[in-house]
């Protein structure tokens, strides 16, 4: 709990600060201060217990991902094609798509997790959510297409809606390891 209020108050004393140009700054060095986004659009928040517990074994059964070993994960997520406004799973069969993610992964500090709602999409680098944990945790009915989130393996994450972005990725990574 001692994280999460320090991380609520960093993030409140960031959302004053005004962005700034990050041309010669690496990206896996950004903190929430480098992003351009709002920080007011960032949520913070914690898993309690057993959904901790519960989230770890999903993602080790379904994804193969030990977030007691990654220490860090970030999750790029689709929610349902009916709840957007465009085609947001357009690509999501596209095997061209799997060089892009390889870069993201080389170019962020944590692992990388694409998931989506829908069933029935042969993707080459996404996963089907099959028992909607990912969007059961964090899916807080925002009107949006996708989101992100990076979780740490204590179960402190930062989140946004929005399409994924590496150096907000690298941002919520370098946040979380600030409070260790």
């Amino acid at each position: 709990m001692k994280n999460l209020f320090l991380i609520l108050f960093i993030l409140f004393a960031f959302s004053c600060k005004s962005t700034k140009s990050n041309t010669e700054k690496n990206t896996k060095d950004y903190t929430l201060a480098d992003i351009k986004n709002s920080s007011s659009l960032i949520q913070v928040g914690e898993l309690k217990k057993h959904e901790l517990a519960t989230f770890k074994k999903y993602l080790k059964e379904t994804f193969n991902k030990d977030l007691d070993s990654l220490k860090y994960l970030t999750i790029s997520y689709l929610k349902s094609k009916n709840k957007c406004w465009y085609d947001n799973y357009s690509g999501i069969e596209k095997k061209s798509n799997i060089k892009r993610i390889n870069k993201y992964k080389s170019e962020m500090n944590s692992d990388l997790l694409m998931a989506h709602y829908d069933y029935g999409y042969k993707s080459f680098y996404s996963h089907y959510d099959k028992s909607k944990i990912i969007s059961t945790l964090f899916d807080k009915g925002k009107e949006s297409c996708d989101f992100m989130l990076t979780i740490n393996s204590d179960g402190v994450y930062l989140f946004k809606t929005s399409h994924f972005y590496t150096d907000v990725a690298n941002a919520f990574t370098n946040e979380l390891k600030s409070y260790e």
